[in-house]
């Protein structure tokens, strides 16, 4: 529960017992008494909240839903309507037509036949409207994630976006341009940030996600009341490499890839070098060999390139448009290698590895044995 919560329950009971002393000095209620009518005000307030969220970006094809425990993704029907509405309405027994009527007209706009996401949290209003907006962007940035093992060779183009409503980017760009030379008046008409395509979900791709996308084991994770150190990083490199995915500013994209990797591959000296090291080992050696161990040397190189590029960004303020410092190739890169390490550290999760030193341990074995034949990560 949030402080406000047992702040407004503190403060009422503390009203009534000066409003009661100022009327009569001696009537003073026991404290065990008061402190019983403040505990069921707090209690009162407490409660499981359903959070409905249109998302637009994703479509469900043929398939009734997506379910993740505390977070499902489903297309809102008539049959929902009427379920919410009518156990509402008979609850509060508030059967006003004018009322009924302008909360069909409610959903019927905003939510009939789109795709929602449900986001359940237990507490007070103020904490799960905070902990069910988190619990479905969680979710999202997994689909997020998704796309850049699936489209990161055109992830600067922009064509997907999976976002809640309120956060889309959906108006198309208009400009008003005056050529100083001969006051020419130019009209423009664009996309804008708009996106191209939906990233349609059926029945094949999403058991091909539940197995070979981890989506099962990432629903583990985030219903589990802790996570291994592991599983701490797979959530928080997901999280930011959906960011990273659904940013439109090239130059902040490349950040934010640049802290996915970061919450995965990290050393308190020689960081470019563990970050390099780490990249180029974990996609040569895991189970799924993204590169192959000749490729490792310059996947290292590339790394630490790009690192320096990063560093620029960051240092210097150096940027996209007026220095050139990176460009989209340099933006598939990051986030290919950024996926493959995630999808990569799944694997080794499957496997039984619950730290991070296990798996820089491995990194550094497969590392320094230079240009040897090694097996796979066991």
């Amino acid at each position: 529960m949030s402080y406000e919560t047992i702040y407004v329950a503190l403060k009422k009971e503390l009203e009534i017992e000066i409003y009661a002393i100022k009327k009569d000095p001696n009537n003073k209620r026991e404290f065990l008494n008061v402190l019983e009518k403040i505990q069921h005000s707090i209690e009162n307030k407490v409660s499981t909240f359903d959070f409905f969220f249109v998302i637009q970006g994703l479509e469900l094809e043929k398939i009734e839903k997506i379910s993740c425990g505390k977070v499902e993704i489903f297309i809102f029907n008539q049959e929902l309507r009427d379920q919410l509405i009518s156990a509402s309405f008979s609850k509060h027994d508030s059967q006003n037509p004018e009322n009924l009527s302008n909360t069909q007209d409610f959903f019927d706009k905003n939510f009939l036949n789109r795709v929602c996401i449900k986001s359940t949290s237990y507490g007070d209003f103020n904490i799960v409207r905070k902990k069910s907006y988190r619990q479905a962007r969680q979710l999202i940035n997994y689909f997020r994630y998704i796309l850049c093992l699936f489209i990161h060779d055109r992830v600067s183009e922009q064509m997907i976006k999976i976002n809640i409503l309120s956060e889309v980017y959906s108006n198309s760009e208009k400009t008003l341009i005056r050529r100083e030379k001969d006051n020419t008046i130019i009209l423009s008409w664009g996309r804008g940030r708009k996106p191209l395509q939906t990233f349609p979900i059926d029945k094949n791709r999403l058991e091909d996600l539940s197995f070979n996308g981890f989506l099962d084991d990432f629903t583990t994770i985030i219903n589990d009341s802790s996570q291994t150190q592991l599983e701490g990083c797979i959530l928080t490199a997901i999280y930011w490499i959906g960011e990273a995915q659904n940013e439109v500013d090239l130059d902040v994209s490349f950040l934010k890839y640049w802290t996915a990797l970061e919450c995965i591959f990290t050393g308190s000296q020689q960081r470019t070098h563990v970050l390099a090291k780490g990249v180029s080992t974990l996609n040569a050696f895991s189970n799924y060999e993204f590169i192959t161990i000749e490729d490792a040397k310059e996947v290292y190189k590339s790394m630490t390139k790009l690192y320096g590029k990063r560093s620029h960004i960051i240092h210097q303020g150096m940027n996209y448009l007026a220095n050139q410092i990176i460009n989209e190739a340099d933006i598939s890169k990051i986030c290919k290698y950024t996926a493959w390490s995630i999808l990569s550290l799944f694997h080794l999760r499957s496997i039984g590895y619950k730290n991070m030193d296990e798996v820089g341990s491995q990194i550094d074995r497969l590392y320094n044995i230079n240009n040897k034949k090694l097996s796979r990560i066991e």
